[in-house]
């Protein structure tokens, strides 16, 4: 079944209105929200209550939160990797991995008993998924997803894209993927404003166009 998802950032914009978005993507069908805590700064403790305020009004919803977060996420924290039920206490419903972990850590990580999704970076081409099955990891709670790109002449080529796509078919797992939102003033973690879509081949091109064309090319969820 494919879906659609948002992104929405607690620390670019107040509270109220992220929730307002995400009743008006649920209301419309959306399913899923990415988000991420790498870029979140300040208080720690105000940090954390902003994503269970958001992630709980989304499960609520009935949308599902994946959290982009690192190695250094872990350490700020005081999160042992291995024990998830940090983000389950949030209602976040899977998290991202961006760097620093390692495909033994990550197999355990699908292990959790919370059912919670730890989702690959399906833009990199490499093997970390098969390694993680390998080792035991559990299929179900393992999914992926391409980056997006924020600057002009950044993102995949077709050519890149269809590798990544081969990559994967023998596992397989469910793969979403980036299209640019059409609103000027829309903004995403980092600094940059020139679009964030993982196709540079749709950079400028309409939410439409973009989204029907990944579904084509065999995404499972296309992420505004």
């Amino acid at each position: 079944m494919k879906n659609l998802g948002i992104s929405v950032y607690p620390n670019k914009a107040k509270m109220n209105d992220c929730l307002a978005y995400i009743e008006k993507a649920s209301k419309c069908g959306f399913k899923r929200i990415f988000t991420c805590m790498i870029s979140m700064e300040g208080d720690t403790e105000k940090v954390v209550e902003s994503f269970r305020e958001m992630s709980t009004f989304a499960k609520k919803m009935g949308m599902d939160v994946i959290c982009d977060v690192s190695q250094d996420i872990f350490q700020k924290y005081n999160i042992e990797p291995t024990d998830l039920s940090f983000f389950h206490k949030m209602n976040i419903a899977g998290i991202r991995l961006d760097d620093g972990i390692d495909s033994s850590v990550a197999s355990k990580m699908t292990q959790n008993p919370f059912g919670l999704k730890v989702e690959v970076n399906a833009s990199l081409g490499t093997k970390f998924p098969h390694d993680i099955i390998s080792l035991g990891g559990n299929k179900e709670n393992l999914i992926s997803c391409h980056n997006f790109y924020p600057q002009k002449y950044s993102g995949l080529s077709r050519k890149m894209f269809n590798f990544c796509k081969d990559n994967l078919k023998d596992i397989p797992l469910k793969v979403s993927a980036f299209v640019s939102s059409e609103n000027p003033e829309a903004v995403g973690p980092w600094g940059f404003k020139q679009g964030l879509c993982t196709l540079e081949e749709h950079r400028g091109e309409s939410i439409s166009f973009a989204a029907r064309h990944l579904f084509m090319l065999g995404v499972d969820e296309v992420i505004i």
